[in-house]
């Protein structure tokens, strides 16, 4: 039988020899910190490339008082106050700077006070830090008054703000995931192009329909991730596939000029990613087709003659294709 107490006697010298042996290793290797240092200043001097961005005008936000609560609405934070059982939905926090600071903090204060620990609370601190000298480990119903005044302040004068914040922050480029985006701001972003109204807007086409411009996104990017609103405004008619597959290669024409970077679509989120390779004339007939008149199966088919469609394009503009897949 082995006696574990005997065992453990014996490695105890052992054991201590090497904690103490490491330990003076650490004690008087006195140029770790400096090496430290030398790293970070080096570090913070590399320009940063942000390959990720959802950035909105003034305009797309709303015109109207800016302050802690509109950073937070229009951040990631919300997924994670969400989860504390707190309802925030776009219709809701679209009219919360109707609020008074106290009365948004009385609707959310206590859920973020549960996210403290999370990381899309601790990347908007670490923000507010870096350009608002915010320096305090966590907001509160106080600090935030004082950081609602000096936001609006600053977005008073957005264009200016905007860019001392991305010098403050050391950013060189961010990556705009947006569909045809013609009023980008090429100084600080290059355009990933997002296909996924392209794909879906070929055969869900309620919103040409209805005629009100409005999809998934609208309440985002209006107008501009509906091909049919944005062909209507240049004159263009879309009857065939031909004709909107003429307004996409003009959307190719704009991502260009915004230094695109990639395609990408998100479509995981509302359909599955397995896309066949549908002949044209197939497409060509599922497209003259009155809407409403598609089965699931065909709304399926012309989407995936899109999806093939902008993989070859994509090929022969020499832009990589990027598939977001989901959570």
């Amino acid at each position: 039988m082995i006696n574990r107490k005997s065992i453990i006697l014996k490695l105890a010298p052992v054991a201590l020899v090497f904690v103490t042996v490491s330990c003076c290793v650490v004690e008087q290797d006195e140029t770790v910190p400096f090496i430290q240092e030398r790293l970070r200043e080096y570090i913070g001097t590399i320009k940063v490339v942000n390959t990720h961005e959802h950035q909105r005008t003034v305009e797309q936000i709303g015109e109207h008082t800016f302050n802690f609560f509109t950073i937070v609405f229009h951040s990631y934070l919300p997924a994670d106050l969400n989860s504390t059982g707190v309802s925030v939905s776009g219709g809701g926090r679209a009219n919360t700077h109707k609020l008074s600071l106290d009365e948004q903090w009385d609707m959310y204060g206590h859920a973020m006070d549960m996210c403290r620990n999370t990381s899309y609370y601790n990347y908007l601190a670490r923000g507010f830090q870096l350009l608002y000298g915010f320096d305090e480990p966590y907001f509160t119903r106080e600090n935030i008054k004082l950081l609602s005044a000096k936001i609006d302040e600053n977005y008073k004068n957005h264009e200016r703000y905007y860019d001392e914040a991305c010098k403050k922050a050391g950013i060189e480029i961010m990556f705009q995931d947006r569909p045809y985006s013609p009023e980008l701001d090429k100084k600080h972003h290059a355009q990933v192009f997002n296909v996924s109204w392209i794909i879906m807007d070929a055969s869900r086409r309620s919103w040409m329909a209805d005629g009100d411009g409005k999809n998934a996104y609208s309440s985002v990017w209006p107008v501009y991730d509906n091909p049919y609103e944005v062909a209507k405004e240049k004159g263009y008619t879309i009857e065939t596939l031909d004709d909107y597959i003429s307004i996409i290669e003009y959307f190719f024409e704009v991502a260009k000029e915004n230094n695109a970077v990639c395609l990408k679509h998100i479509l995981a989120y509302y359909r599955t990613l397995y896309f066949e390779d549908v002949p044209y004339e197939r497409a060509k007939a599922l497209y003259a087709k009155p809407y409403g008149a598609l089965t699931k199966e065909e709304e399926k088919a012309l989407e995936d003659f899109m999806f093939h469609w902008l993989i070859k394009k994509s090929i022969e503009v020499n832009l990589p294709f990027q598939i977001h897949t989901g959570y």
